[in-house]
């Protein structure tokens, strides 16, 4: 892959090159499946590189955060295409007697037609120089994979989470799992490139699809610096332990942590009072029934969703960062996005995470601690740690050694590069 010199974008190529970004997710959504996306289209002109995104069509988002608008190129030209009517897509499976109703392979499968024959339309009215596809959800790259086909444009399709073979997307067996298996075998034959963000899903993409492992390629998730201010604000001394976690709170992934809570001040009932815990994600009244359960909805505020730099805020403001992660997840081949925000808030990290990426990654930086999301009595025992640490001032900042390889500046560059490398092979 060529190395960008640094005065590359002035000097090597002066005339920016046009890259065709397909997405079905994007601001003025909100939450993590953005980031990835919204951070490379924020620094490609830096690279020499002029991003067009085609996108869907909708007046609903699950999650709206409006404030990351504010972080996309000022001539950034956006493209969007409402899906098709479910009538009419029922129509057309009814014809050719296809049981699937239009959620396979997942509910976004309605926009595929409609943002391949816009996207053709696109690139046979401009220059494109490569397409990006990015999921899930999954349904996306069958739309890279069709106007690859049409046009011969260099295709890169960016795996953000593992597909056929994903108990959080994907049945375990069956008609459906096979039909997942057969698309993603068409994806990964025809994409040029295929970027993963964890190098356990390389892992898992490779010994799967051996015949073609040259064109998996590791980009991991980052921080964006700017989210970050460069001299942090001097902190009040605090009577409370602050632990905050931001995220999903679905799939009762918090049981083990709500438990250890309530047996932690049966045993401690006066530290009761010296602890704040914060939950900031989409609202979830079975995590907020949970803690009321359990007896700690005294001590746990249930903020919503925040706005990302908010979120950031929040993150600057703890001393204690929670992860929460099980295998049922795709905990053993992802990594929330937020784990590289957490290491430049420059905090302690209690990640009660399964085997996995997350994990791997944990224990090579200083401060984060990792338990079994299983293990109650390893949960109490942190508990009783990190009180201990508190009361001895001991949760200062922690500098997290090579987090500046995370920096979405640096990640942006190596896409750079990737398109820049599939032009030259695809002409040699």
């Amino acid at each position: 892959m060529p190395k960008l010199s640094k005065n590359f974008c002035k000097e090597s190529m002066p005339d920016p090159l046009n890259i065709l970004f397909i997405t079905y997710d994007f601001p003025p959504r909100g939450g993590a499946a953005v980031q990835r996306t919204l951070k490379f289209l924020k620094y490609l002109h830096r690279f020499n590189l002029q991003p067009t995104v085609l996108t869907l069509k909708t007046k609903y988002y699950m999650i709206s955060d409006k404030s990351l608008l504010a972080e996309l190129p000022p001539d950034l030209e956006v493209y969007k295409v409402r899906e098709l009517p479910g009538r009419f897509f029922d129509r057309v499976l009814n014809r050719f007697n296809i049981k699937f109703k239009p959620v396979f392979p997942d509910p976004a499968c309605r926009w595929i037609l409609p943002a391949v024959y816009r996207g053709v339309k696109l690139i046979r009215s401009n220059n494109f120089f490569a397409i990006y596809t990015t999921s899930p959800p999954h349904s996306v790259h069958l739309s890279g994979y069709l106007i690859n086909r049409i046009t011969k444009v260099p295709w890169i399709a960016d795996f953000r989470d593992t597909w056929s073979h994903n108990p959080y997307f994907v049945p375990s067996h069956g008609l459906r799992r096979l039909i997942h298996e057969k698309l993603e075998q068409k994806v990964v034959n025809n994409a040029n490139k295929i970027l993963t963000n964890t190098i356990e899903a390389l892992e898992h993409f490779c010994a799967i699809h051996p015949h073609v492992k040259e064109k998996f390629i590791f980009l991991p998730n980052g921080y964006d610096p700017e989210d970050f201010p460069e001299t942090p604000a001097i902190k009040k001394k605090k009577n409370k332990l602050v632990m905050s976690y931001i995220g999903s709170l679905g799939g009762r992934r918090m049981d083990t942590f709500f438990k250890a809570l309530r047996n932690f001040f049966k045993t401690n009932p006066g530290k009761k009072n010296n602890l704040e815990i914060i939950f900031a994600g989409t609202p979830h009244p079975p995590t907020e029934e949970l803690a009321k359960q359990y007896g700690i909805d005294d001590i746990v505020t249930f903020k919503g969703h925040l706005p990302h730099r908010q979120a950031i805020n929040l993150m600057l403001d703890s001393d204690v960062l929670l992860l929460f992660q099980v295998g049922s997840h795709g905990g053993a081949t992802a990594i929330p996005g937020k784990f590289y925000e957490y290491m430049r808030a420059k905090k302690i990290i209690w990640a009660q995470t399964c085997d996995g990426p997350t994990k791997n990654i944990a224990m090579q930086f200083k401060g984060a601690i990792c338990t079994d999301p299983e293990d109650i009595i390893e949960a109490e025992r942190t508990l009783l740690h990190l009180f201990e640490k508190f009361k001895n001032n001991e949760l200062g900042e922690i500098n997290h050694l090579g987090i500046n390889r995370y920096s979405r500046i640096a990640l942006t560059e190596k896409l750079a590069e990737l398109i820049f490398g599939i032009q030259v092979h695809s002409k040699t």
